[in-house]
């Protein structure tokens, strides 16, 4: 089960991006990407969402990608050294989806959430 533990948080992350992908074209209270400046306008919800989505996805590809090329490594960790490698990349990511949705939806719409 140890080995396996290092692809939770790339199968956590490509599971929520698909969801957020497929409930992102109208408003949803408990489910995506929602930040006063994205709940303006619905274009502003809709063009946040599918873009924290794609890099979710993205990303959670790419960190499992990872996961099964250094698979080998990852076994000779002890468990604490996998929780705190999951953690980390809870951490990078959370500030990756945030930082790189927030500075989408400025290039692409004013302050009043209208398209540029």
């Amino acid at each position: 089960m140890k080995e396996f533990s290092i692809f939770i948080a790339p199968l956590l992350f490509m599971f929520l991006g698909l969801i957020t992908y497929l409930e992102s074209d109208l408003p949803h209270q408990k489910i995506g990407y929602r930040v006063l400046t994205v709940k303006r306008t619905l274009d502003t919800w809709r063009v946040s969402n599918k873009f924290a989505a794609k890099i979710l996805l993205i990303f959670g590809g790419l960190l499992l990608i990872f996961g099964v090329i250094l698979n080998s490594y990852f076994r000779t960790l002890a468990i604490w050294e996998l929780i705190v490698i999951n953690l980390i990349e809870f951490i990078v990511m959370g500030v990756l989806v945030i930082g790189l949705t927030e500075w989408r939806v400025n290039i692409s719409f004013n302050k009043e959430g209208i398209k540029k």
